[in-house]
């Protein structure tokens, strides 16, 4: 089972890549004026074209905005609590779920928050975790508290922060 791990190219990062490439494809095509040049612009362009762009290329970003912004749970407030038995997730008006710990395969404090890995595994085989920010908790105490749980109720804890 694979876990959680980083994405170390920024979105900026590949766009400018893809420009370069796209570019010294351009400038490889250009440069020949004979028959083969016409392979050459033909292989640019069914080639070059998805490279450059993507699957939407720079409106990526703003589609994924668009349609997250027409989902009924967009600025819902997920809640979550935790016990002794442990966690409730309430997600505004729309779902109420309670997951045991011994449901929880793995809790790892990262810099920023925790990672919540549960027994759900996606289509292609990754486990679904959730991401619980230290921000999201009322006080610093209560993420401590939480992690002191966690620790002790999870079946697995990691200290990545």
């Amino acid at each position: 089972m694979r876990e959680h791990s980083r994405l170390f190219l920024r979105p900026a990062t590949q766009w400018f890549g893809r420009t370069i490439l796209f570019a010294v494809m351009v400038l490889l095509a250009a440069g020949d004026t004979s028959r083969a040049s016409y392979i050459a612009w033909a292989i640019f362009f069914v080639i070059g074209t998805p490279i450059l762009c993507g699957p939407l290329g720079p409106f990526e970003p703003w589609l994924h905005r668009r349609r997250f912004a027409r989902r009924r749970d967009a600025g819902v407030t997920i809640e979550w609590t935790a016990n002794e038995e442990g966690l409730r997730v309430k997600t505004g008006d729309l779902a109420r779920s309670e997951v045991a710990w011994k449901a929880i395969t793995k809790c790892a404090r990262v810099r920023h928050g925790f990672l919540i890995y549960g027994t759900e595994i996606c289509g292609h085989g990754e486990a679904i975790f959730h991401l619980l920010p230290d921000s999201g908790f009322a006080s610093p105490e209560l993420a401590v508290r939480f992690g002191s749980l966690a620790e002790q109720r999870a079946l697995r804890f990691e200290n990545h922060g």
